[in-house]
C-alpha cells in the first residue's frame, strides 16, 4: 500500500518531469499496451483558444458520491467540469457499487501491513517508545483483526478492481473532489505528540482510498478557493470563518497506465482555468492568481473574500506578516 506520487506546480511540468513515465521517449514495456504519451500534446494556448484539445474524452461522474462533500467543495468542483465540457470533454454518469466495503478493506489493508512491518519494534517495550501516541494507537487497533479480516479486505480489493475496470471501460477516467472540505485544523499539540482523529482522517480521504487501494493512476489539480470550515487553522487565526478560503480540488482516477491522458486533461484545465481567471481580472493579492477564486466564470465573485495578504502556519493558524 506504500505508493509514490510525485508533486508539480502544474500537469505539462509533472509530464516533462517524466511523472509515471508520461514524457518518456523510449518505447513501452512489453507489459505496456498502451502509448505512454498522447500525441499531439495539448499547449496551453489550445486549451485558452476555441479549439476542443479533450474531444472524444469521456469522464465519468457518479454523483451520490462526488456530492458527498461539502457544498462549496462540489460546486467549484462542478465548475471544474463544466470548463473540461467546454474544452470537449463529455461528462455522462456512472455508477460505483461498494465503495463503503472498500473504505473499510482499505483501512484493515493499511493498518495490518503496518503491524506486521514494524511488529518486532512494537513488541520491543524500549523500542515501541519512539513510536508516536498516534502510531501506537493505530498499531494497537490492528492488533485486533485478524488474517481472516485481512483476506476479506483482498477480496473487497478484488471485487472493487472488478467494478472499477468496468466503469473505466465505459470512461476514460472518473471524476471526484480531491477531499470533501478544505484543510483540517491540525491542534497545536499535534506537533510534539501526534494526533489520533480516525473520523478526521476517514473523511479527508474519502475520495482517495479507492486509487490508492486499487493502484490506479489519480492527479489532484487545484479549481479554486472555498470558505475555511471552522475548525482549519486559517479560519481559527480569523476567529471563526471570517472570508478566509482555502484551496478546494478535483480529482482525476484514471485507467492503469494512463497517466499520459490524466496529465494531458490536467494541462487543458489548468490553462483554461488561467483563462478564464484572466477574463475575469485580478482575484487576490499578487502571487495568488494561480489559485484564486472558483473555477471559471466565477472567479470574480470571491474577490472580496480572498486570502488576505498575511502568512499563516498551516500547523498552529499564526499570523504572520509578509
Amino acid at each position: 500500500m506504500s505508493l509514490e506520487g510525485p508533486l508539480a506546480a502544474e500537469a505539462l511540468a509533472e509530464a516533462l518531469e517524466g511523472g509515471g513515465g508520461a514524457a518518456t521517449a523510449s518505447p513501452p514495456p512489453p507489459h505496456c499496451g498502451l502509448p505512454l504519451l498522447p500525441s499531439p500534446w495539448p499547449q496551453a494556448a489550445a486549451a485558452a483558444g476555441g479549439e476542443l484539445p479533450l474531444k472524444g474524452l469521456r469522464i465519468g461522474v457518479y454523483d451520490k458520491w462526488f456530492d458527498h462533500a461539502s457544498p462549496a467543495v462540489v460546486a467549484a468542483c462542478r465548475a471544474a467540469l463544466a470548463v473540461l465540457e467546454r474544452c470537449g470533454a463529455a461528462v455522462q454518469p456512472v455508477v460505483v457499487p461498494e465503495l463503503e466495503a472498500l473504505r473499510v478493506a482499505h483501512s484493515v489493508t493499511i493498518l495490518s501491513e503496518m503491524l506486521h512491518n514494524f511488529k518486532e519494534r512494537y513488541d520491543t517495550p524500549s523500542l515501541r517508545s519512539a513510536f508516536n501516541a498516534d502510531v501506537r494507537l493505530a498499531l494497537a487497533n490492528a492488533r485486533f483483526w485478524s488474517p481472516a479480516d485481512y483476506l476479506q479486505a483482498q477480496r473487497i480489493r478484488a471485487r472493487a478492481n472488478v467494478h472499477f475496470r468496468r466503469v473505466l471501460g465505459q470512461v476514460h477516467m472518473i471524476a471526484t473532489p480531491a477531499t470533501p472540505a478544505p484543510a483540517p485544523r491540525i491542534h497545536p499539540d499535534a506537533l510534539t505528540g501526534g494526533e489520533s482523529n480516525l473520523r478526521q482522517v476517514s473523511v479527508v480521504m474519502r475520495f482517495m482510498v479507492a486509487p490508492n487501494m486499487l493502484g490506479l493512476p489519480a492527479i489532484s489539480l487545484p479549481v479554486g478557493m472555498v470558505p475555511a470550515e471552522e475548525d482549519s487553522p486559517a479560519a481559527a487565526a480569523a476567529g471563526g470563518g471570517g472570508g478566509v478560503m482555502l484551496p478546494a480540488g478535483l480529482q482525476l482516477i484514471g485507467r492503469p497506465l494512463a497517466e499520459a491522458t490524466l496529465l494531458r486533461a490536467g494541462a487543458v484545465l489548468e490553462a483554461a482555468l488561467a483563462k478564464e481567471r484572466q477574463e475575469a481580472g485580478p482575484v487576490g493579492p499578487a502571487g495568488t492568481a494561480g489559485t484564486a477564486g472558483t473555477a471559471g466564470a466565477g472567479a470574480a465573485a470571491v474577490q472580496s473574500r480572498c486570502v488576505p495578504p498575511l502568512r499563516l502556519n498551516p500547523l498552529t493558524g499564526e499570523r504572520r506578516g509578509l
